[in-house]
């Protein structure tokens, strides 16, 4: 996390997802227009560029990034779009099972909340990020309705947490009927570690809750 920025973390897992939704292979794998609404997305944020795309789709430049995996880190792409794929399943799972609300920490440019808020509107979604990324992200959900069709749904909610410097603060502003409701949590991307320590002491809180933290 820059200060006073976007977080690096959010705008390198939302370019990962797009480029790893290039690979025919792998895009089967991926959850249902999870990366296309991120693409859009970060188009219409102006944190992606067409360019990004037409390289993400460059045989000669994924057989370099494929080396560079390789040497690095094997299989990132792969995984960012997996661990995608998990968050998606385990929260559909959660919410077939009676959770009534899901609170996605560290959101980033990442679509689930979106995406499932209309599906679910009896459920009410939260995104906890950081005020930088927020702003961006919500600006354009809210000012482009092409992106989604539609003006995000009321039940999607986001929650600052942290403030203009960027210190990061797991105890501000939650909502007030979220320690009361049966609740699923997710922590996305690299969030700091002392949100998961907040989301702990909200599951013993509210003993119908429960966290994907893989």
């Amino acid at each position: 996390m820059r200060d006073n920025g976007l977080s690096r973390t959010a705008l390198q897992i939302g370019r990962a997802l797009v480029y790893a939704a290039q690979d025919s292979c792998v895009l089967p794998l991926l959850p249902e227009g999870a990366a296309g609404q991120t693409e859009r997305l970060m188009l219409a944020a102006g944190v992606l560029k067409p360019w990004h795309i037409a390289w993400s789709r460059n045989p000669w430049f994924r057989r370099y990034v494929e080396f560079l995996e390789r040497q690095t880190v094997p299989g990132m792409a792969l995984h960012v779009g997996l661990r995608k794929r998990f968050f998606d399943d385990e929260t559909r799972t959660a919410l077939a099972e009676g959770a009534t609300q899901v609170l996605v920490v560290g959101a980033g440019f990442d679509t689930l909340a979106l995406r499932l808020a209309a599906e679910c509107p009896e459920a009410l979604f939260v995104e906890v990020d950081h005020p930088a990324t927020h702003e961006v992200k919500h600006r354009q959900l809210h000012d482009r309705r092409p992106l989604c069709g539609a003006p995000p749904p009321p039940a999607l909610s986001p929650v600052l947490a942290g403030d203009e410097a960027g210190r990061f603060s797991p105890r501000r502003r939650w909502p007030s009927s979220w320690p009361r409701r049966p609740t699923c949590i997710g922590g996305r991307g690299n969030a700091p570690a002392s949100s998961s320590i907040g989301c702990s002491r909200a599951c013993g809180r509210n003993r119908s809750a429960s966290i994907c933290w893989p």
